[in-house]
């Protein structure tokens, strides 16, 4: 057949024709119709420069359905015209143009300032909770045969999600879905919706990489698989490393409507990984074991180097406070209830109970209690009783009131009396013992019981003796001269 003929059958008509027969027999849509004429026009124009075809049909005016070819408009008496030159012509008119400008820059810098300086209202600014996103991923495919023909009837289709590019652990399956495409073979849906059960949070939080396979009909799983870009991770912005926000376990805190931080958890922890864990309060820190529970609360140090230290700032005041409650020491035995209470669990005495200093810029040691429960002072040990006076008395039950051999011994004030006991008093020893002032003898030894002197007492002034003095029998002779038996 002659090819002039067949480029001779390219007319205007048979396009036209053409068009009706993809819209009324094969239903395409009226995209797919224009991107096939499409291609006829541009396989026309090759034919005219080529000289096969004569006449391009596509150069007349052809009508073909859905286009509409623009129309000559017939000019009509211009009215507008005459009352546009009136307009302009008034004295008016140029007020009126800056009235216009003056409200429309008005409303821009409104509108500029709500959109960019207005603070937003805080109820807009967020949701009153945590919102939980659709677990979707949205897919869209063309569905052809072999020969690249659309296939427009309901084909079954099986979704999965897998963690590797191939083989790996199936993350997500969706079943059999029946998916009918378009004309053109295309179709969208929606995974874990449309198709298949929702997509657990786990498949994208705990996952690094996810990978898309898809079975159609009974043909095996295409390959190769499709990776999930980074986007359909959206899906894990419900979770913080997985876990979602809440009050109960294996959840991040979040602050509550009182402003309080709540962990569900029992016995939780929250740890600094490194460096050092502050909190700080404006006006103070209030640490407390919960109302009414009884609860204690622990200060533990760790390792070898590891001690509470209280550093404070005030310029009056008690710095260590502890005020016990009302009901402090009405059970138990008063061993068991102490304000004050340390331990230290070893047998080695190569330390102190306690160790006061002070000074300013090198501290000196005030008070000490060592490891056997020695108290060593810088100054005078006083009786306390209230008021400004430093009086009372000093009670010794069950030991002994000692000193070094060069160490004075000063108990009492400037009156009669400076020894009182109601026990004895004992001195003895190798050295010569005095009690006295400081300055002077003691000239004054009141004792309710019997004076015992196991070597010589000497008495360099008057004793004077009470009614029925009871001397002991011994042997009086030259050895024991001087002596009262």
């Amino acid at each position: 057949m002659n090819q002039k003929f067949l480029f001779k059958k390219i007319t205007a008509k048979n396009i036209t024709a053409y068009q009706k027969r993809l819209a009324d027999e094969l239903k395409l849509s009226p995209a797919t119709i224009k991107r096939r004429v499409s291609s006829i026009r541009k396989f026309c124009e090759w034919a005219q420069k080529q000289g096969y075809l004569e006449v391009n049909p596509f150069l007349k005016e052809t009508e073909i359905p859905g286009v509409s070819l623009p129309q000559k408009l017939t000019p009509r008496k211009n009215v507008f015209q005459k009352a546009y030159r009136a307009y302009n012509q008034a004295s008016i008119t140029k007020y009126f143009h800056w009235a216009l400008l003056i409200i429309f820059c008005a409303a821009l810098g409104f509108g500029a300032y709500e959109q960019f300086f207005k603070k937003a209202p805080t109820p807009l600014a967020y949701p009153a909770s945590p919102v939980t996103p659709n677990r979707f991923l949205s897919f869209q495919g063309r569905l052809t045969d072999s020969s690249d023909n659309p296939i427009s009837t309901a084909t079954n289709f099986v979704f999965k999600l897998y963690d590797a590019a191939s083989a790996g652990n199936t993350l997500w399956n969706s079943g059999t879905c029946a998916i009918t495409p378009d004309q053109d073979g295309i179709f969208s849906n929606l995974l874990g919706s449309d198709c298949g059960a929702e997509i657990d949070a786990t498949v994208f939080s705990e996952n690094a990489d996810v990978w898309l396979g898809i079975t159609v009909a009974g043909d095996a799983e295409a390959t190769p698989r499709m990776q999930i870009a980074t986007v359909g991770y959206a899906l894990s912005a419900e979770t913080l490393q997985g876990l979602p926000p809440g009050t109960e376990t294996s959840m991040i805190p979040y602050i509550n409507s009182s402003g309080d931080i709540v962990i569900a958890a029992a016995s939780p922890t929250i740890q600094a990984t490194s460096g050092t864990f502050a909190l700080e309060g404006q006006t103070g820190v209030t640490i407390q074991a919960g109302t009414g529970v009884g609860g204690s609360i622990t200060i533990a140090p760790k390792g070898d180097a590891g001690k509470v230290n209280l550093t404070s700032e005030a310029t009056t005041g008690n710095l260590l406070n502890n005020q016990g409650g009302a009901n402090f020491g009405t059970v138990g035995g008063k061993e068991a209830n102490n304000l004050y209470y340390g331990y230290v669990g070893t047998d080695d005495t190569n330390f102190n109970l306690l160790k006061l200093e002070a000074g300013a810029s090198t501290p000196d040691v005030k008070f000490t209690v060592d490891a056997s429960g020695n108290a060593s002072a810088a100054g005078i040990l006083k009786a306390l009783t209230t008021g400004s006076y430093f009086t009372g008395d000093i009670t010794v039950s069950g030991g002994d009131i000692t000193g070094d051999n060069s160490v004075i011994l000063d108990i009492g004030e400037d009156s009669t009396d400076y020894i009182t006991s109601s026990v004895g008093l004992a001195v003895g020893g190798a050295q010569t013992y005095y009690i006295n002032t400081g300055t002077s003898n003691l000239n004054a030894l009141v004792l309710a019981g019997d004076l015992t002197a196991k070597a010589n007492a000497t008495i360099s002034g008057t004793l004077a003796l009470a009614p029925n003095v009871q001397v002991d029998a011994g042997t009086c002779n030259d050895s024991s001269a001087g002596k009262m038996y």
